[in-house]
């Protein structure tokens, strides 16, 4: 950017002038003491007003009756597929028997109450994931 000698700031500067008489009025360097306009679509956006997002759960209010009927029905898949990576985890941590174990126990008493009511397959099958789940820890 060239820089012009015939305004007075500019002038103070490589003369050793003292700035603080070196203020310029308005129709002096340039008439404005603003930077000229930047070109169309620069900081696009920032003279639209910002919207109010509402707190933290903006995002889970905005969700569609769809979203939240597929989350309900992907809860019973989910819960009690997510014991296996629980399971490694307490391994890996060695947080069996712990006071974290026992919370843990707590949130999954309806899935030990379900498994100790089910039939001999379930429970085989479920055994063979629960193993699963806690050879990989052990490796």
């Amino acid at each position: 950017m060239a820089v012009d000698r015939q305004c007075p700031v500019n002038r103070g500067v490589d003369s050793g002038i003292n700035l603080s008489k070196a203020i310029p009025r308005l129709d002096e360097c340039s008439g404005s003491l603003f930077p000229p306009p930047r070109h169309p679509g620069y900081n696009r956006g920032m003279d639209e007003q910002q919207t109010n997002r509402g707190g933290p759960l903006y995002w889970l209010k905005r969700r569609s009756r769809r979203f939240w009927i597929g989350v309900v029905l992907m809860l019973p898949v989910l819960y009690p597929l997510s014991w296996g990576p629980l399971t490694w985890m307490l391994i890996k941590t060695r947080g069996v028997g712990t006071p974290w174990g026992t919370v843990v126990d707590v949130f999954y008493a309806p899935l030990y109450w379900a498994l100790h009511h089910a039939p001999g397959s379930v429970v085989d099958l479920w055994s063979a994931y629960h193993g699963w789940w806690a050879h990989l820890a052990v490796r």
